[in-house]
C-alpha cells in the first residue's frame, strides 16, 4: 500500500517538474497536467503553474467529457491506438469546428474566459508487456489573451 502512494507522489512530482519547466520556457503561465487514475475512466489534476494551483487534486471522468467538454479521454485514446504521443495545438477553443474528436467544447478553468489557444500533449509509456499505453495529458493554454503557440513552442 505504501509502495501505490510513493509511486503516485512520485509521478506527481515528475509532472510538477515537467509543468515547470514548460512554463519557463514556454514562457505560458497556464501550464497542468493530469494522470490516469488506474481505471480507464478518471482522471486527476496532478500538477499545474502557479496559476492553476487550484486544480490539484480535482478529479474528472469520461462521462464528464462525454457530455461534450473536454479532450483528454480521447486523446489518450488516441494515442494509444496511434502507439506514440500526441500533440495538438487548438488555435481558439471557443470555435468547436477546430476541436479535434467530433468537435466537442474544450472545458475551460478560467470563470468567463471562452476564448483562447490550447496546446495539448499526451504523456505517454510502456506497459508490462511493452506496448504503449497513455498515461495522462499535459496543457498549456493562453486562454483570455490573443496570444497563438508558435512552431517553436509545439516542437518543445
Amino acid at each position: 500500500m505504501m509502495d501505490v502512494k510513493l509511486e503516485r507522489d512520485r509521478k506527481s512530482q515528475l509532472c510538477q517538474e515537467c509543468v515547470e519547466w514548460l512554463s519557463v520556457v514556454t514562457g505560458c503561465e497556464n501550464c497542468y497536467a493530469s494522470l490516469q487514475d488506474g481505471e480507464s475512466d478518471s482522471m486527476t489534476y496532478v500538477a499545474a503553474s502557479s496559476s492553476h494551483l487550484f486544480m490539484i487534486g480535482k478529479k474528472h471522468d469520461l462521462v464528464e467529457e462525454e457530455r461534450g467538454y473536454g479532450i483528454s479521454f480521447n486523446a489518450c485514446k488516441a494515442a494509444t491506438v496511434q502507439g506514440d504521443s500526441m500533440l495538438l495545438c487548438i488555435d481558439d477553443v471557443s470555435d468547436s469546428s477546430c476541436v479535434p474528436f467530433q468537435g466537442q467544447k474544450v472545458k475551460t478553468f478560467l470563470e468567463g474566459e471562452k476564448t483562447g489557444s490550447l496546446l495539448l500533449g499526451t504523456i505517454t509509456g510502456n506497459d508490462s508487456n511493452g506496448e504503449c499505453r497513455s498515461l495522462g495529458v499535459v496543457f498549456l493554454d493562453f486562454i483570455g489573451t490573443k496570444r497563438k503557440f508558435s512552431e517553436s513552442d509545439k516542437e518543445i
